[in-house]
């Protein structure tokens, strides 16, 4: 929930819709709906924006003056190791006894995810992926001498990260999101400009209090 940068405005989110409250007249305003997965492929409404049919929505967050949104998917069906029973050894029975917790997750079963970052104009109803091969140190693979020494394949392409904190500009114009690699050896600052088409984001210099 956050004021609008005009101030007449409230925005909100419902579920990965979100709305507008006007503080003059008591309205509820549709701002964007975001359509990912089987919904993408759906006839839309006029507030809707589609994204790619093979990602599921993480989060949303829309500029404090609506005029788009930063997004954050990861693939559709990704296992994450889940399994539906795991063995717990430190019983009131003394035996080893099967945890039917079916969100178990099993350490080391599975990576996280690759997370993609999305800019939506909501306005003109589209959305982009953010390129973020340009980050510094990206491409390097930290743990190559190790998989060479293993016999694995090397990484190809970018390397993973998630997608972290989102901090708007008070106009809209811009947002500092930060970055984190999932093999945890680096974390990146970024800003991202609002005007789709125009280089996306450059680096943040300088941590941000």
């Amino acid at each position: 929930v956050r004021y609008s940068t005009a101030g007449d405005r409230l925005f909100y989110r419902r579920g990965q819709d979100w709305f507008g409250w006007t503080l003059e007249g008591g309205q509820e305003v549709p701002i964007l709906h975001l359509a990912a997965g089987r919904e993408a492929t759906m006839p839309r409404a006029d507030t809707t924006v589609r994204l790619d049919p093979q990602v599921e929505i993480v989060f949303s967050d829309l500029s404090p003056a609506g005029n788009a949104a930063l997004v954050d998917t990861t693939p559709r069906g990704h296992d994450g190791g889940e399994v539906a029973g795991m063995p717990v050894c430190l019983t009131e029975s003394g035996y080893p006894e099967m945890k039917t917790d079916p969100f178990a997750t099993r350490i080391g079963r599975n990576e996280i995810p690759p997370h993609r970052l999305w800019l939506v104009d909501v306005t003109e109803a589209r959305a982009q992926v953010l390129d973020l091969s340009g980050l510094p140190g990206i491409m390097d693979d930290p743990f190559a001498a190790e998989r060479t020494a293993q016999h694995l394949p090397p990484l190809v392409g970018p390397r993973g990260v998630t997608i972290g904190l989102v901090r708007w500009s008070p106009d809209g114009t811009s947002a500092v999101v930060s970055l984190n690699a999932i093999d945890g050896k680096d974390s990146w600052l970024i800003e991202v400009d609002t005007a789709i088409g125009k280089g996306f984001f450059h680096i943040v210099p300088a941590p941000i209090v």
